[in-house]
């Protein structure tokens, strides 16, 4: 799913959602929260390493993902870096169109490490920072609150994710 559904649907019986855990009308359990991971080419990496601050010069060349404005704020802010002029780079819909425009030296993009294993295993991205950054969102497992019991199939799923989410 890439957008949020604020609208309660009937006939959805499980949606894994990226958010608070809160949504009107629905049940949730935690599936997995990851720390944010800025990554960028080699290439990219290499000439900001020898044009000075990585940090400052990476911030420049930002890959925007549409509904996740927040994490550039939140590593903006830790990196101290609030106050500098943000980067007017390009924005997608979603983390895989960033990450294959970071890999092609468009950028720095933002993700969490569940997105990145192939990228990072094959060399076409690196991480651009030495450091994580925590997000207060997390993934979770969401079913509608119905006064039906949940059908077995759907139960026996979420139960699947569940334990998979946990190793």
């Amino acid at each position: 799913m890439i957008w949020d559904n604020a609208v309660l649907d009937e006939a959805t019986d499980l949606e894994i959602r990226y958010g608070s855990g809160h949504w009107h009308g629905y049940r949730s359990e935690l599936l997995l929260n990851q720390n944010i991971l800025p990554v960028c080419s080699p290439t990219l990496l290499r000439a900001a390493q020898s044009n000075g601050d990585p940090a400052i010069l990476l911030s420049r060349h930002l890959i925007h993902i549409m509904g996740y404005e927040n994490h550039w704020l939140k590593v903006r802010q830790v990196l101290e870096l609030a106050n500098a002029p943000a980067s007017e780079g390009p924005t997608v819909d979603t983390t895989i169109a960033a990450l294959e425009l970071a890999a092609a030296g468009a950028g720095v993009a933002l993700a969490h490490g569940i997105f990145l294993g192939a990228y990072l295993t094959t060399g076409r991205l690196v991480s651009a920072m030495p450091q994580e950054f925590a997000d207060d969102n997390s993934y979770f497992v969401i079913t509608p609150e119905r006064p039906q019991r949940i059908r077995r199939e759907v139960q026996l799923f979420r139960d699947w994710l569940v334990a998979v989410a946990l190793t």
